[in-house]
């Protein structure tokens, strides 16, 4: 996974579907990647949340979903609203 992460951070256009890849796979193999989740994810969501593109704005809402999903599997169950909300 970690080859798989550098690649997405250096390439700018895989980075939100390889973020929802990655979350797929954790919540489908039930694995904690918290690591990766709090030291990436809050950085670049206020990225994503620009996006204006049709494109772009389907990947965003498929990586809320999934950061929701994600977290009430990790029990923190504020945190998963606040996804779904958004």
């Amino acid at each position: 996974m970690k080859e798989y992460n550098e690649f997405i951070q250096e390439n700018d256009e895989e980075t939100l579907p390889g973020l929802i890849t990655i979350f797929e796979a954790a919540n489908i193999n039930e694995w904690d990647i918290d690591e990766y989740y709090y030291s990436y994810i809050p950085n670049q969501l206020e990225t994503f949340s620009s996006f204006e593109d049709l494109g772009n704005r389907v990947y965003y809402v498929k990586l809320l979903n999934q950061l929701a999903i994600y977290n009430i599997n990790q029990q923190r169950y504020d945190i998963a609203i606040n996804y779904i909300l958004d």
